[in-house]
């Protein structure tokens, strides 16, 4: 969010993190988005043998990334197309049907899966992974969020929820608070399937266990691990 709130689109980390820190250095009062149009993307083309740019500083291929590579940010009227509603624990989409993941899936899950965000009105918003193209970013285009993560849903049942963003590093805390609010809006927490992959990787627990864990998901001991989640079929 440090660079993105720079620019008016979702660079690619790599590019964007070394294009900020020599944008840095210019000392310019053009804004980063500019900068980069209009002095480092020239001045990269014209110097293939990185004599300007020190070797490893910014790669040559990372050109065309900076040049072509935009995740998707929705207006508001976008987002309302990936509005996801819980009413009495039944997952539905923007258009009040049964919520359906067997066609999407993530980059890091793979298929049968979507990804989420809950923005602070406590609002879900879901789709498809696409690298470079749909982050969880895009929802809020780059704005905070109270939860994010992938979630698997079989016409209208939540199945299984995980907190893997790498955009928004969302934590146990995060997870718990998603859990929360699902909750208040009728799932039954016992019937879900949970994992946090970066302080748990590997092992489910339902969702009872999950948030009765206080935000400490990783300390739960093995006992109370679950088999993972069926495949949602498209």
């Amino acid at each position: 969010y440090g660079v993105e709130r720079h620019t008016s689109s979702h660079l690619p980390k790599p590019s964007a993190t070394q294009a900020q820190a020599k944008w840095r250095q210019a000392d310019t009062k053009l804004g980063l988005e500019d900068w980069i149009e209009q002095v480092l993307l020239p001045q990269m083309e014209e110097d293939p043998y990185r004599v300007y740019f020190t070797a490893g500083m910014i790669p040559n291929f990372h050109i065309t990334s900076l040049r072509t590579q935009r995740v998707k940010y929705c207006t508001p009227e976008e987002r309302d197309g990936y509005l996801i509603t819980v009413e009495h624990g039944v997952v539905k989409d923007a258009s009040g049907n049964p919520y359906h993941t067997g066609a999407k899936e993530t980059a890091f899950s793979g298929a049968g899966w979507a990804i989420y965000v809950m923005d602070f009105d406590k609002n879900f918003y879901s789709e498809s992974h696409i690298i470079n193209e749909f982050h969880h970013s895009s929802f809020l285009a780059g704005g905070p969020v109270l939860g994010a993560g992938e979630l698997a849903v079989d016409s209208g049942r939540l199945v299984a929820l995980t907190n893997k963003t790498g955009h928004y590093q969302a934590g146990e805390k995060e997870l718990e608070r998603t859990l929360e609010v699902l909750q208040s809006y009728g799932v039954d927490l016992a019937s879900i399937k949970v994992n946090d992959p970066f302080r748990a990787k590997g092992k489910w627990f339902t969702g009872r266990a999950a948030y009765s864990a206080d935000g400490k998901l990783a300390g739960l001991p093995d006992g109370v691990t679950v088999s993972a989640p069926a495949k949602v079929q498209n």
